[in-house]
């Protein structure tokens, strides 16, 4: 008994002398939400897609409603400079080489597009499609005073160059920039930019701000307000992660950058996508250039896709709607004014239609929204021309009625 008297006391003794154990909770790395993340992205996105995509729109839907007045400048050069006097064929179809040649520029810069963003960066690419989109533009004020349609021409190459590049290029900045659950979004940045650019363009165009007979040159260069005001801090902006990491190697400078764009919260989030581009730079298979992709099997049916849908893009008659549609509303009985308005409107509603891009994009996957749209354009097409048609034979024979009837 006094044993176990003893015991008791010696342990009542120790207990006493050992803290309690205390439940610790376990630790975490917080997750970064949407407000943790870095301001920098936004204003990226944003600055990006004003100063470099919204031009490429620009150039697009500014040449159609001073129309009249550039083929009379043109005329009028070409009989002071060089005493030739051209037909009026003949000025149409050097109007149209002056809108075309946008698009051979646009092709070469989308062409050359990939080996640019892997030879001088992302941002490098943003940086020289700025410098081109200014060239083009001090081109476009003095080809008038200096009386040169070749400047008027030389321009225009040089933005669509611009062009070409930064639908090449911005999407893949915009998405290298992006975590995962926004890369859908800001994929469509650059698409909704080139609308959007339209629409301002034929604002700026307009009878009453730049398409007036002395101010059309100031309608094709005013985009330059909005690449000097953008690209003033884009020397503050990352390069691309994921360019850094895979590209050139350097994955000290790549994870710098992440740390940058996820804000302060996301060290998690930055080890995660720095191990999933440790796997993709692993990986051998990877595709440098244009003739290896067209000889690569895998890449048979993405590039049958691709240029299916780029194809039936092209061919659906919005480039008539973007460069001819103030002589088509005209031709089809609208005043100057309102047909200047009816081409306004028309790119509106483009506008309006792409607003939905990075909805749909977000909520429906990317092939039903891919069929849909193929079938609801062709279905359109075929109605418009369908009725058209009607409308043209209907009225014909009413006139030969009448002339036979009235002689």
């Amino acid at each position: 008994m006094e044993n176990n008297e003893e015991n008791k006391t010696f342990l009542n003794k120790n207990s006493s002398s050992v803290p309690a154990p205390r439940i610790v909770p376990l630790q975490t790395n917080p997750v970064p939400t949407q407000k943790s993340r870095s301001n920098l992205l936004t204003l990226i996105g944003l600055a990006t897609t004003i100063g470099s995509a919204v031009p490429v729109g620009y150039c697009i839907g500014v040449i159609n409603s001073p129309s009249r007045f550039i083929k009379d400048w043109t005329n009028e050069t070409l009989i002071t400079q060089y005493d030739s006097h051209l037909s009026e064929g003949s000025i149409e179809l050097l109007f149209s080489a002056i809108v075309s040649i946008f698009l051979v520029g646009g092709a070469i810069g989308s062409l050359g597009g990939a080996w640019a963003a892997d030879r001088f960066g992302r941002k490098g690419c943003f940086i020289i499609t700025g410098i081109l989109f200014m060239i083009g533009a001090v081109l476009f004020v003095f080809c008038r005073l200096a009386n040169s349609v070749e400047m008027l021409m030389i321009g225009r190459f040089i933005v669509g160059l611009a062009s070409g590049l930064t639908t090449t290029a911005l999407p893949m900045y915009l998405t290298e920039l992006a975590p995962l659950d926004l890369r859908g979004t800001f994929g469509v940045f650059c698409a909704v930019g080139v609308t959007a650019g339209v629409v301002v363009g034929q604002v700026f165009s307009l009878n009453i701000i730049f398409g007036t007979e002395s101010q059309w040159h100031y309608a094709l260069c005013f985009y330059a307000v909005l690449v000097i005001i953008c690209y003033s801090p884009a020397l503050l902006f990352p390069e691309s992660p994921k360019y850094l990491y895979i590209v050139k190697g350097e994955r000290e400078e790549a994870k710098k950058e992440l740390m940058r764009l996820r804000g302060a919260n996301g060290q998690s989030q930055v080890e995660k996508e720095l191990e999933d581009m440790e796997t993709e730079s692993k990986q051998t298979n990877q595709t440098k250039s244009l003739g290896s992709v067209l000889c690569d099997p895998s890449l048979l049916l993405p590039i049958v896709i691709v240029c299916a849908f780029q194809g039936g893009q092209q061919l659906s008659g919005i480039n008539a709607i973007f460069y001819y549609s103030v002589i088509i509303f005209k031709q089809a009985g609208l005043s100057e004014t309102n047909a200047e308005w009816a081409n306004l409107g028309a790119g509106c509603l483009n506008l309006a239609t792409s607003f939905l891009g990075p909805y749909l994009m977000a909520k429906y996957n990317r092939r039903p929204l891919m069929i849909l749209s193929t079938v609801a354009c062709s279905a359109f097409l075929f109605a418009t021309a369908f009725v058209l048609q009607n409308i043209v034979s209907f009225f014909k024979q009413k006139i030969n009625k009448d002339n036979i009837c009235f002689p």
